[in-house]
């Protein structure tokens, strides 16, 4: 992406492409083929410049709210792992 197209693109889409990339390289086992399917969509959807400029923020909380979810999931097996160390 440009520095243009940075400019002009809102903050939620932006964000979105980024927790979509960071679940799609680092969190990929706490995925579903499903899950996977929309981020790589969405993320097809923000390179191409004619389909980026016609999504609205609204577009964002579908991967926003995957990310949550996956990111708990994460809190969760990293607190079991260190009470398990504990013990």
């Amino acid at each position: 992406m440009d520095a243009n197209s940075f400019s002009t693109t809102p903050v939620k889409l932006l964000q979105a492409q980024q927790a979509a990339h960071h679940l799609l390289t680092e969190c990929k086992s706490y995925l579903s083929r499903s899950q996977e399917l929309t981020l790589r969509d969405f993320q097809h959807k923000m390179a191409t410049k004619r389909t980026r400029s016609k999504l609205k923020s609204a577009a964002a909380w579908p991967i926003l709210n995957m990310a949550t979810k996956i990111n708990r999931q994460l809190f969760q097996a990293h607190r079991h792992l260190s009470q398990q160390a504990q013990q």
